[in-house]
């Protein structure tokens, strides 16, 4: 019975010595990841096979067409083709930051983990939680923009993309058919 009380009284010292986490703190860490996961949910919208997949051949379509295409076309299919053209800052702009913006997404969210980990030990003086909550909250707010920026372009380009490639594709492969046939 004496062995069960003394265990009692350090278990209950022990959990009261413990350092505890501030409320307000905890708040704020959790408002981040908060706002991380709602990103992570509106990046997975995206499908990245297609939405990185149609970016590249977007690129390739436009350098040939800008460099290998020689032949003569009708207005109708010149404004089609610039029309397509258009696509190419929204494609750039996928093409460019999906996979750097997926890596920020899982960057951020191990370090909150790691913030409130600490946090909830101790480990954290007011003057270094301060600064990092600040640099957490500013890698937020960027993660949040581009993810708005990318599901934007996705969400409105690639529909277009996808009805307009099929005849861009047919133009360069006839293109490709004149060419390779054997001069009269």
């Amino acid at each position: 019975m004496r062995f069960n009380l003394i265990v009692f009284f350090f278990a209950v010292s022990l959990v009261a010595c413990s350092p505890q986490a501030d409320p307000a703190k905890v708040e704020k860490v959790n408002e981040l990841k908060s706002r991380i996961d709602s990103s992570k949910r509106a990046f997975a919208k995206i499908d990245s096979t297609t939405g990185v997949g149609s970016a590249m051949q977007y690129n390739l379509n436009v350098q040939y067409l800008k460099t290998d295409y020689r032949d003569t076309v009708t207005e109708e299919t010149a404004r089609f083709v610039d029309k397509y053209y258009s696509l190419r800052k929204a494609m750039k702009l996928i093409r460019s930051t999906y996979a750097r913006t997926a890596k920020e997404i899982r960057t951020t969210d191990e370090r909150l983990g790691n913030l409130m980990h600490d946090l909830e030990n101790g480990l954290i003086e007011e003057g270094q939680f301060q600064q990092y909550h600040q640099l957490e909250s500013n890698n937020v707010a960027l993660i949040e923009e581009s993810v708005g920026d990318i599901l934007y372009a996705y969400e409105t380009v690639q529909p277009m993309y996808d009805e307009m490639n099929p005849k861009i594709d047919s133009l360069i492969q006839n293109d490709k058919r004149e060419k390779a046939k054997p001069s009269e």
